[in-house]
């Protein structure tokens, strides 16, 4: 994978927030995605400590590009004939 966008923020030497984009392919379909790792600090009770503590909470998304791909791609091995799907596929987008 690749760095496709990196975003840093830092305030009196503490990170804030981190955004880093990954650009790549869904495998055995290859359709472009990017994953998303966002990185920020938020405040929460912890156990045994008298006042809230600044953590670090990671998310991660994949969001797929065109969702449309038609077979036999570009420079497929064997002409797409040993995928299970002919003609095209279409990757399915669900919102979390």
């Amino acid at each position: 994978m690749s760095i496709e966008r990196w975003r840093h923020n830092i305030v009196l030497g503490r990170d804030i927030s981190a955004e880093v984009v990954y650009k790549g392919y869904l495998f055995p379909i290859g359709l472009h995605c990017a994953l998303i790792k966002i990185t920020e600090r938020r405040f929460q009770r912890v156990e045994g400590r008298s006042g809230p503590v600044a953590v670090l909470r990671q998310r991660m998304f994949l969001p797929v590009g065109n969702p449309t791909k038609h077979f036999p791609a570009f420079q497929q091995p064997d002409e797409g004939r040993r995928l299970p799907f002919p003609g095209s596929h279409r990757g399915h987008h669900a919102d979390t």
